[in-house]
């Protein structure tokens, strides 16, 4: 009996040993699933402090809020530890918070140069009133030749356009030579189908695209803009860069789409990521490879002159280079090629207007402010208007936003 015990109790001992050995043993697999979560942790805390920290600096210092976007743009896509649907809806939200940002910051950028530029006609006014004297005095001279303006212009006497431009009309009416205003031809009318489409392009909707094909996602635009958009694929081009239709076609969309967005922005956004562009062509929207589309562009011109200071100023500046290239002749003064003051003048008013321009309409579209940018424009002295090489639809956007307009200045 003294030995059964015994034996029990060295069982007993040898169990107890056994279960503490085991309860010091560590499972490899819960320790990497801790890892793990701690990591995700991590990076959850740290996305969502850049979030806070971009959401308030957004009005005072977007430069740094956008940086902190794109640190968060980083860190998803190059994680790969947590879960695919948690990453690609951080991813997203990140993208269209980036995408809000840029367009609140171009709408800034419009509103306070529109506010510049009305200062600036005022000021303009007040001081041509204020000079009325001296500028009737050089409009009156029987003796007011170019050179005397451009003298009285270096000795400030003559400190506005609108003076410049009075002298040098003088000048060259007393010299013989009569000045030649621009008439511009009447506007085309705008089909009424393009102007269904850019309404359309304008519109505003909440999408909810993502894993929808591209198949899908043209029809439901087409629906929602009540047939005003008729999308269609340019096969030639598609077929040039040897891309297939139904791989296209088929392609699901990725992105989910949070808030309202134009058609416009949604159309560049999803064929943006695939390479591909759109253009307008008889009022189809044609999808095309990024690089057929920007081949599709159109020359017109605008006249310009009552925005650059007046036909009398581009007269003046004219009747200055032909001064000077005459060797002097009429007391032209200055190195034949080189501007004369009215020249410059006239050269910094147009750079002026070139520049609201390209930065009102389609920033991103220019070669002056994108490397990528298919559009150009140039002054035509002769007609004193701008040569505007660009898309149909940029061309819609610049006559509806009335900066040619000389009526809606007034």
């Amino acid at each position: 009996m003294t030995c059964t015990r015994f034996h029990l109790l060295s069982l007993a001992i040898v169990l107890l040993g056994l279960e503490a050995a085991g309860a010091q043993v560590v499972d490899p697999l819960q320790l990497r699933r801790q890892e793990i979560k701690l990591k995700n942790d991590s990076l959850r805390a740290e996305l969502n402090a850049n979030l806070i920290d971009a959401t308030r600096l957004e009005r005072s210092s977007p430069e740094r809020a956008r940086e902190l976007l794109r640190t968060n743009e980083v860190l998803l896509k190059n994680d790969t530890l947590l879960p695919e649907r948690e990453r690609k809806d951080l991813l997203d939200d990140v993208v269209l918070r980036l995408y809000r940002m840029n367009d609140r910051a171009m709408a800034e950028k419009r509103a306070s140069e529109l506010a510049t530029l009305k200062k600036l006609e005022i000021d303009a006014f007040m001081r041509k009133n204020k000079v009325d004297a001296d500028k009737a005095r050089f409009q009156a001279s029987p003796s007011a030749t170019i050179w005397q303006t451009q003298k009285a212009y270096r000795d400030g006497i003559l400190n506005t356009q609108a003076q410049i431009a009075a002298a040098a009309r003088a000048a060259a009416q007393q010299q013989g030579q009569q000045d030649q205003f621009y008439r511009a031809p009447k506007t085309t009318a705008v089909p009424q189908k393009d102007i269904d489409v850019m309404k359309a392009l304008a519109s505003t909707l909440k999408p909810s695209l993502n894993g929808v094909p591209m198949a899908k996602v043209f029809e439901y635009l087409e629906d929602k803009t009540k047939g005003a958009l008729t999308i269609v694929l340019d096969e030639q081009g598609f077929k040039e860069a040897m891309i297939e239709v139904p791989l296209f076609m088929n392609d699901p969309v990725t992105k989910e789409i949070r808030s309202p967005v134009s058609v416009r922005t949604l159309l560049r956004m999803i064929l943006g990521e695939r390479g591909m562009g759109y253009y307008l062509e008889g009022g189809l929207v044609m999808v095309a490879p990024i690089a057929k589309a920007r081949t599709k562009r159109i020359i017109k011109t605008y006249p310009v002159a009552h925005l650059i200071g007046g036909q009398q100023l581009v007269s003046a500046a004219l009747q200055e280079v032909l001064s000077r290239q005459g060797g002097g002749g009429g007391g032209g003064g200055g190195a034949p090629g080189q501007l004369g003051p009215i020249g410059m003048v006239l050269s910094q008013n147009i750079d002026g207007l070139m520049a609201q321009v390209m930065g009102a309409i389609e920033p991103d579209y220019w070669k002056g402010l994108s490397p990528n940018g298919p559009g150009s424009m140039q002054f035509v002295p002769a007609s004193a208007s701008l040569l505007v090489d660009a898309s149909l639809e940029v061309h819609y956007l610049l006559q509806a936003s009335g900066m040619f307009d000389p009526n809606a200045r007034k």
